[in-house]
């Protein structure tokens, strides 16, 4: 079972999020339900897609923007810094800050309309890439009861439907991820990891 100690309960717990669903998120609900089901461990404290199966094809469609939507790759303090000693280069060069975007104070520049550290279909920063990388396709909420949902909004990834099926052991590993890099920070937002927080281009822009 994945514990807290006394500090990351305390933590944990200001973290408890009413959460209104709009139509769109009961909508994919219900289509999670039915086409691959959702589990939930009561020993965990998190529910997430039961039976889906998925991998990593190497289809950069996550590093850049597509027809549908525009990434905003966001990234926390101490993962700009990381970039930024790995790669010798200053935070300003490949980020600007965000505003209203907490935890998060950063997003990552884009080259057109590719994250600038995607050559070809290579990541140069993969064993520090953001949080939120690490994630996708899916992103991690807080319900009302305090349960961590893992959530499947993205229906663009390639790899949904191929490769092993994904074990609770997976979905554990991402939470503990996100554990070490968060509750070190004072308070966190509705959406725990917001899955390069994509936004929906206009038609008009399509």
């Amino acid at each position: 079972m994945l514990k807290l100690d006394s500090q990351q309960q305390h933590k944990w717990h200001r973290f408890s999020f009413n959460i209104q669903l709009s139509n769109d998120d009961v909508a994919f609900r219900q289509m999670s339900a039915e086409r691959y089901g959702i589990a939930i461990s009561k020993k965990e404290n998190m529910a997430y897609p039961n039976n889906l199966s998925w991998e990593c094809v190497r289809c950069a469609t996550c590093c850049g923007d597509t027809a549908k939507r525009t990434r905003h790759v966001l990234v926390l303090v101490s993962e700009a810094q990381a970039i930024a000693a790995r790669t010798g280069m200053r935070i300003e060069e490949f980020a600007y800050k965000v505003e209203d975007s907490k935890p998060y104070e950063f997003e990552v520049r884009k080259k057109n309309k590719r994250c600038i550290f995607l050559t070809g279909v290579s990541c140069g920063i993969y064993s520090d890439r953001p949080l939120i990388c690490r994630f996708y396709p899916f992103i991690l909420k807080q319900s009302k009861s305090r349960t961590f949902e893992f959530k499947l909004p993205e229906h663009e990834c390639q790899g949904i439907g191929r490769g092993r099926k994904l074990t609770q052991d997976y979905y554990v590993s991402l939470l503990r991820i996100a554990m070490e890099k968060l509750t070190t920070l004072s308070w966190m937002r509705n959406e725990v990891i917001r899955g390069h927080s994509s936004s929906y281009k206009h038609s008009s822009n399509s």
